[in-house]
């Protein structure tokens, strides 16, 4: 993690800076909010705990220097999703649904709320920030904030099945990651993001697996 997140971004910032590149954009992760106790705006201060986190924001701290010899714009990513994704929460609760497991609910009966984004949507704010030459720190993700329980609902939706839920830790307090996306407003029409809906159908469709799995529940239902 630190060798890909830390060391290569250093050298890919120092190839850039010797080839007389005249923007960089790098991704980084909400991750650096953790434990997203407080509001998440680009201008928090941040001790992120997890090793993700940490490795995540030293990779920004370590672009910071390279500013004074290119335009360099820091994205902030919350939970993307899209087709072809593995190990991430969203093929993961796919996974699950098809499987039949329960879904893991933690601090009440709606589990974490956040902001899963369409990757195409992610692609077109890093295409704009290299347009325009962005040297800015922004948090992009969706503005429509679902739970758990909301997103797996969706999801048993598109594949004709009923999620199974588990409650645990009741008496955690749930969690929000929900950015404050005023700096991407500015610059972007948020409401040109593709909704969740639409976007797992897109998913689940492009998937082998997922379309014949969707295919055999519809049958199913004949």
């Amino acid at each position: 993690m630190f060798d890909v997140n830390v060391g290569m971004t250093m050298r890919l910032l120092d190839w850039a800076a010797q080839a007389a590149v005249k923007h960089f954009c790098l991704l980084s992760s909400g991750a650096v909010y953790e434990p997203f106790a407080a509001a998440l705006r680009e201008d928090a201060g941040l001790a992120p705990p997890g090793f993700l986190g940490a490795s995540k924001f030293a990779s920004e701290v370590v672009a910071k220097p390279f500013s004074s010899i290119f335009s360099l714009s820091i994205l902030r990513l919350f939970f993307p999703y899209g087709p072809g994704q593995r190990d991430r929460l969203i093929p993961q609760l796919v996974r699950r649904i098809q499987d039949g497991g329960a879904i893991q609910l933690s601090g009440g009966t709606e589990g974490i709320r956040l902001a899963p984004t369409y990757i195409d949507d992610i692609v077109e704010v890093v295409l704009a920030s290299i347009a325009s030459s962005w040297t800015d720190t922004l948090n992009v993700a969706a503005s429509e904030t679902l739970s758990i329980r909301q997103i797996s609902n969706t999801i048993g939706q598109q594949l004709g099945i009923e999620p199974k839920f588990e409650f645990v830790n009741p008496n955690t307090p749930s969690v929000d990651i929900v950015p404050d996306l005023s700096r991407l407003a500015s610059r972007l029409d948020l409401r040109r993001f593709v909704q969740f809906k639409e976007g797992i159908q897109r998913t689940i469709s492009a998937s082998p697996v997922g379309a014949s799995d969707h295919r055999l529940a519809e049958s199913q239902h004949r």
